[in-house]
């Protein structure tokens, strides 16, 4: 936000114009919310392009040299890093390849504290979005390389994406990662975190609630329901655990506070019937 801030065009009362990407600040998400607080930076996707791209083709060309890929759009990978580059940006130009911001990303607020209300606070992004270093995104795909040797660029599976950003959302890992920071979420306390090993209908049950709660973020039955399954069924709790748990989210006001308390209430009635 520092280093690139030259990029940046302050909105004011307009809307982004042609050409004009959204710029996305941590403070713009809200759990399973895109669109918590508008906009007030944009970037003209002409000029930073060209910044990304340079970047990407980077990564790719090691990628490439480390793995041994044989073909790139069918065409042998030529020995030359100049020929290698000017072959990677026509798969880009040509639409084989995309950039990150052409994709959906899962990402997750950086600013996030003990004493927050939530400490760990994700969503899904929308596609052509700019994102800022106060939110850490999720890479949107993989490269691999087929039985032929050409190298392929694979889009996340759509169930792992919603059912990863269900368990950042919930509760226990937001009760588990407090112990872990102090003013900020980085990067390695994010791949530390203990996530459950899903069954193929654990991980759809989680899609389909992700799927749910990013048209409707405020549905607290909803979001009282995947709570419960989380605890219960992903991490083995007990209501003895679920109510020391609940317990230490204390913090916070307003709207969001009483949407916290109310699915607290409505996961001790769930809880209930299930027992």
């Amino acid at each position: 936000m520092t280093d690139d801030n030259h990029l940046f065009i302050k909105l004011g009362d307009k809307k982004a114009g042609k050409g004009q990407l959204p710029l996305y600040e941590g403070k713009m998400i809200h759990q399973f919310d895109a669109h918590f607080t508008p906009a007030t930076l944009v970037v003209e996707e002409a000029e930073v392009r060209e910044g990304l791209l340079r970047k990407e083709i980077f990564r790719l060309c090691q990628f490439i040299r480390e793995n041994d890929v044989e073909k790139v759009g069918a065409k042998k990978v030529p020995e030359k890093r100049e020929e290698l580059e000017a072959l990677l940006q026509t798969q880009f130009a040509v639409g084989e390849f995309r950039l990150h911001y052409e994709f959906e990303r899962l990402g997750a607020r950086d600013v996030g504290s003990s004493t927050n209300e939530r400490t760990l606070i994700a969503t899904v992004m929308p596609p052509r979005v700019c994102i800022g270093n106060t939110i850490n995104f999720l890479r949107p795909f993989r490269y691999s390389v087929d039985a032929k040797g050409n190298l392929q660029q694979q889009e996340l599976d759509d169930e792992e994406v919603r059912s990863l950003l269900c368990l950042l959302d919930s509760f226990v890992l937001n009760y588990y990662i407090r112990n872990k920071v102090s003013a900020h979420v980085n990067i390695h306390q994010l791949n530390e975190l203990p996530l459950p090993k899903l069954s193929a209908a654990q991980k759809k049950k989680l899609a389909d609630a992700a799927a749910k709660l990013l048209k409707n973020p405020r549905d607290v039955k909803e979001r009282a329901a995947l709570e419960v399954f989380i605890a219960r069924e992903l991490y083995g709790l007990s209501l003895e655990d679920w109510k020391h748990l609940t317990g230490t989210f204390t913090f916070g006001s307003g709207e969001t506070k009483a949407e916290l308390d109310e699915i607290i209430r409505l996961s001790f009635m769930l809880w209930a019937k299930a027992d």
